[in-house]
């Protein structure tokens, strides 16, 4: 059977067997509380409860194989489901029959399915009911069976206790709905107060932890960039090298701290070549009123605008015999 099927059995009196009519009239539910695994469970017996469309033919002992006859004059009334059964006029159904009779046949079971139940807690009523319960307010009797084994109205069979509820609508009260609903915002709020808290606990740990890191990207940005390229730099620093250890040391300072361009450091080291100073000749900072310095000065940029001009061979031996160099 499916699993969103129960039961309900009750034990007959096989005193009103009439044998003339082959009829027996049967209680097939009440509105008794029957215990479920989940929760104890009522059937409603209202007219707008009930389907009574499926229940129409009777087995012997929930086989579909063996029908015994057939349920007629099914009423809703105190409460109960009642339905008179007719005993088919063959081999089974006198097989039947005479089983109600003798005794060993005395307990009605029904099978039926529940659509909606309705849900009371602990302290809500509905219906005349006290919750914690639920309430079938739609189900529907589909199959009824004569059994040997007498009914115990009060907890039912042992399949009773093995249903479940998937599938089924439960209607829940105002108040439980309006509780679930503030129990959700209550979550929501403590999760969202542990993330907050949470957050606000790691950034310390996190900000030390970014610290030197930032001050490290923080130095690095301050620190001047070179204007020139790494082959240009050696190149200038072998050629202010064969001149002196010192200009070398400047000229990598003009490039690495100072971020000087080529084009200034290049002046540095031809001044450095050509003797040029910002002296004159006398070295008393005063011109001999010949120009000469300022002629010399002019002759060696214009002649030596860039080492590029000069061959290696010629820049060397000029350094040692700076009249070499063409004036």
């Amino acid at each position: 059977m499916d699993n969103k099927v129960f039961y309900r059995n009750f034990q007959f009196d096989r005193t009103k067997l009439d044998k003339e009519t082959r009829s027996i009239e049967l209680s097939l539910s009440s509105n008794t509380p029957v215990k479920q695994y989940w929760e104890t469970m009522i059937l409603l017996h209202g007219k707008a409860n009930v389907d009574l469309s499926q229940l129409n033919s009777a087995l012997l002992s929930h086989d579909a194989s063996k029908i015994i006859g057939k349920y007629e004059n099914k009423q809703l009334k105190k409460d109960q489901l009642r339905a008179t059964l007719i005993f088919d006029d063959d081999e089974l159904g006198n097989f039947a029959m005479a089983k109600v009779e003798s005794g060993s046949l005395q307990g009605a079971s029904v099978a039926f399915t529940v659509q909606k139940f309705k849900r009371l807690e602990e302290g809500e009523e509905s219906e005349g009911y006290k919750g914690p319960i639920y309430i079938a307010t739609k189900w529907t009797p589909y199959e009824a069976s004569l059994t040997p084994i007498p009914a115990d109205s009060t907890v039912g069979i042992g399949r009773d206790l093995s249903q479940s509820l998937d599938g089924i609508e439960i209607e829940y009260s105002e108040n439980h709905i309006n509780q679930t609903r503030e129990d959700k915002d209550m979550d929501e709020k403590e999760v969202k107060t542990l993330i907050e808290q949470t957050v606000k606990d790691m950034v310390p740990e996190i900000v030390k932890a970014a610290v030197p890191e930032v001050r490290s990207i923080m130095e690095e940005e301050a620190k001047p960039r070179m204007k020139i390229e790494t082959e240009v730099l050696q190149d200038l620093l072998g050629r202010a090298g064969a001149i002196s250890l010192e200009l070398k040391s400047k000229v990598s300072d003009m490039a690495v701290v100072e971020s000087k361009t080529e084009q200034e450091i290049t002046k540095v080291i031809l001044d450095a070549a050509t003797g040029d100073t910002d002296a004159d000749d006398h070295g008393d900072g005063s011109d001999d009123g010949t120009g000469t310095r300022d002629t010399k000065k002019a002759k060696a940029h214009a002649t030596i605008g860039s080492f590029e001009q000069v061959e290696d061979d010629a820049f060397f031996s000029g350094l040692s015999k700076p009249a070499m160099f063409p004036m």
